[in-house]
């Protein structure tokens, strides 16, 4: 239904209100209050209606998205109460179907009889929208070319004179509206080459010709020429006669460039791809048919780009991986992209590349194109390979100080992990050399030496120390020509394994084949490589010096007379592990008179040389006191005194000395907080020898007492270290109460095979695996 409304407050001529926004290209609305009134056709289009009485009647409030309800009702408010117009302003309406639609609104304030009405001037921005995205994506991060531009609106009068101007117009021209007003819209704006097409087009539309949307250039306060798209409506005055027009204005000037910029930034693009270190291919991501690809893509498949074009992405993968990576093709495409952890790419050559792949979809005319950037990760994985092979040698050299185990294991792992086809370590025997381990050579070559004089490669790299890396061996004349082609050798890398400044040395690896080489990833590595050997030969050098002295030691506190007159007895020691043999643990008999023999079993904390070197001191210093004094708590008050000076804060020791007087069949003993002696009584009954006094070593001035238990001709004494009780088995302890049971079980065992008997049981349950040193003494009466 048409209405009249007046534009101004004082309105110079009466204007068919209806009729202008029936014509305008954008969405308007009138409300009043907050409720539509009134709406024209586009906007019937913009909100999904079928016609305008769908919208009429709505609350305003119903078709503005839930962000910008807030803004809209100040803005609305504001023009209500203020009369002033609510310039454009980005904001999102809903249509009828409960979709959003971004869009620019103006709300002016028009006044009808008593009332103040609104009207909304809607501008949809979303094809704009998706051309900004679109340029946005092509160019790939280049910055924006193209702004949100608001419609202008201008009404003009017959001769030429404006009579209205409208906030997007202010914000296009650079003047205000008062500054325009009346004046001559030709002579303001538009440039004298462009003034009959502006003519022309003004008198069309005053004669109601429809608008189709007319270009021509404009020209703003401060001289720039603005591009403008024009639509009409002419304006009647109350006699029905077109009075004035209405001209709707959207600025493609940044239109225009950025039409031109996206050429530009497609031929950027194309730099930037063939410049770019990574492959990228652009695929159809509906088909999965490449359409496009970089410099560097030709060199990962091997293949040039006119092939790559117009092949299936799935060819860019080895074929039996087609229809995982077809799945992972299609995860992107519904997902808008995605990275992946490595796969493979396939050469021409059939040569299988890891890479690692980033895909965008992108929207180029409608057109929905995957973006596949490949990135040749060979160097990378190659280096982690060779970094955990590196961590696996090294772990397996920590892990034992059997020199001949760690060199099978090195020779095999650093030759499979940098990739040789042979390996060899050859050792320096004073002035000789003798290959000791081969990887894939022949056994016999252990077998042979070479005198120092006859050794060109191995002078070399003991004057040099230097690494050798050699490309083609049959030209080279640092290498036997003979040996190489013998066995088919056509590249080698030796490294010198130094120890103490001397080469003691030298690791090599070898290629077969002609066209294989050593990266120099492979070569840092047998450096490294290198390294380790040569620090696991100074430690096993070390540890033979060291265990040398330790088993001499251990030997001398574990050294009993095979014969005491009056006792039968065993003993046993075994250490935690085999390459480790000594320990604190020790134990003695001795006669200090004809008829007292001295009894020690003790225990230093910690492993090694230092704790054995404790375990002499205290026992020595125990059996030397034992032949002035009869009081073994004094004994041991003299060793405690001694241990704490000569020993650091951190060592300790238990210790159980006694001292067994054959006629009297009586012992008298100290226990400095050792495991309780067991005593087994006329084979029917257990008991055990608590401690008494404290450890050795933490305190000079410790109170150490004696105790006396009788010890009769059919009694048996055991006395072990915790190694013995602490023995594990899935978590389970031996333990006191299991021994005891094992003393009992055992009874009829004779004494001299008690030690062995009571070990065998706590191996079997330990299988075979002990967590620390045992010692075991057991004696008994003839």
């Amino acid at each position: 239904m048409a209405k009249r409304f007046k534009i101004h407050e004082e309105p110079r001529i009466p204007i068919d209100f209806y009729q202008v926004v029936q014509s305008s290209p954008e969405p308007i609305l009138v409300i009043s209050a907050q409720d539509i009134i009134f709406a024209n056709k586009a906007s019937i289009k913009l909100f999904g209606a079928t016609k305008a009485d769908e919208l009429v009647g709505l609350n305003v409030f119903d078709i503005i998205h839930p962000d910008y309800r807030e803004f809209a009702g100040k803005r609305i408010q504001k023009a209500i109460k203020e009369g002033e117009t609510a310039i454009m302003a980005e904001e999102k309406v809903l249509r009828l179907d409960g979709t959003s639609v971004d869009v620019e609104v103006m709300a002016r304030p028009m006044r009808e009889g008593d009332g103040r009405l609104i009207i909304v001037a809607i501008h949809d921005i979303t094809v704009q929208k998706k051309s900004e995205e679109e340029i946005i994506r092509s160019e790939k991060r280049f910055r924006a070319l193209v702004e949100t531009v608001p419609a202008v609106v201008i009404l003009i009068s017959d001769d030429f004179k404006i009579l209205e101007f409208n906030p997007a117009a202010e914000k296009l021209y650079g003047l205000k509206r008062e500054a325009v007003i009346d004046k001559d819209y030709l002579e303001l704006f538009v440039p004298k080459e462009a003034r009959d097409l502006v003519i022309q087009n003004v008198s069309e539309t005053l004669a109601g010709k429809p608008s189709v949307g007319t270009e021509n250039p404009v020209e703003t306060k401060n001289g720039k020429i603005h591009y403008m798209k024009w639509y009409g409506a002419r304006v009647l005055d109350e006699k029905g006669k077109p009075a004035a027009a209405y001209a709707f204005g959207i600025d493609v000037t940044e239109q225009k460039k950025a039409s031109e910029s996206l050429k530009a930034s497609e031929e950027r693009y194309r730099s930037l791809m063939d410049s770019a270190y990574d492959a990228i291919f652009l695929a159809d991501a509906e088909t999965g048919i490449l359409i496009n690809a970089n410099k560097r893509a030709e060199e990962l498949i091997g293949k040039p780009l006119k092939q790559i074009i117009g092949m299936h992405q799935m060819k860019l993968h080895p074929p039996e991986l087609a229809e995982e990576y077809r799945a992972i093709f299609k995860e992107f495409t519904a997902a808008g992209g995605g990275t992946t952890p490595q796969l493979l790419a396939q050469h021409s050559s059939g040569r299988k590349v890891p890479i690692e792949v980033s895909a965008n979809l992108v929207d180029v005319g409608g057109r929905k194109i995957i973006q596949g950037i490949f990135r040749d990760i060979t160097e990378r994985t190659r280096a982690k390979e060779l970094s955990d092979t590196l961590n696996e040698i090294n772990s397996s050299i920590h892990s034992t100080l059997n020199f001949e185990q760690i060199m099978q294991h090195v020779i095999v792992d650093s030759a499979r992990g940098i990739g040789a086809d042979a390996a060899s370590i050859t050792m320096r025997e004073d002035d000789y050399w003798r290959t000791r381990y081969v990887y894939n050579l022949p056994q016999e070559l252990t077998a042979e030496q070479l005198p120092h004089k006859n050794a060109a490669l191995m002078r070399l790299l003991s004057d040099t120390k230097e690494k050798l890396h050699i490309e083609d061996a049959y030209k080279d004349k640092r290498v036997n020509k003979v040996f190489m082609k013998s066995y088919g050798i056509h590249s080698l890398l030796s490294v010198p394994l130094v120890v103490k400044a001397e080469v003691v040395g030298i690791i090599s690896f070898y290629c077969k084949k002609r066209s294989a080489t050593f990266s120099t990833d492979e070569i840092d590595f047998a450096d490294k490589v290198a390294a380790s050997v040569s620090l696991a030969i100074e430690n096993a050098n070390f540890y033979e010096a060291e265990r040398s002295i330790a088993d001499t030691l251990q030997e001398a506190l574990l050294a009993i007379p095979k014969e005491i007159g009056g006792l039968d007895f065993s003993h046993l020691y075994r250490s935690a592990t085999e390459v480790a043999r000594v320990g604190g643990d020790f134990y003695d008999l001795f006669e200090i008179e004809h008829n007292k023999i001295g009894i020690i079993i003790g225990d230093v904390s910690g492993k090694g040389i230092e704790a054995t070197s404790y375990a002499a001191l205290v026992k020595n210093t125990v059996k030397a006191y034992a032949f002035q004094d009869a009081s073994p708590a004094s004994i041991m008050s003299k060793a405690n005194k001694l241990t704490v000076k000569s020993t650091d804060p951190y060592t300790f020791v238990t210790l159980n000395f006694g001292i067994l007087d054959t006629e009297k069949r009586e012992i008298v003993y100290c226990n400095a907080g050792h495991p309780p002696p067991i005593v087994e009584r006329n084979k029917s009954r257990i008991e055990s020898l608590k401690a008494n006094s404290p450890v050795i070593g933490i305190k000079s001035d410790l109170p150490f007492v004696d105790d006396k238990t009788n010890f009769d001709k059919n009694d048996r004494l055991v006395l072990y270290t915790d190694g013995v009780t602490e023995a594990r088995s899935d978590g389970d302890l031996f333990g006191d109460k299991r021994l005891t049971r094992l003393i009992d079980d055992l009874k009829n065992v004779p004494t001299k095979d008690m030690a062995s008997s009571i070990f065998n049981a706590m191996i079997s349950f330990s299988k075979g695996k002990l967590t620390d040193d045992a010692a075991l003494l057991i004696i008994s009466l003839k």
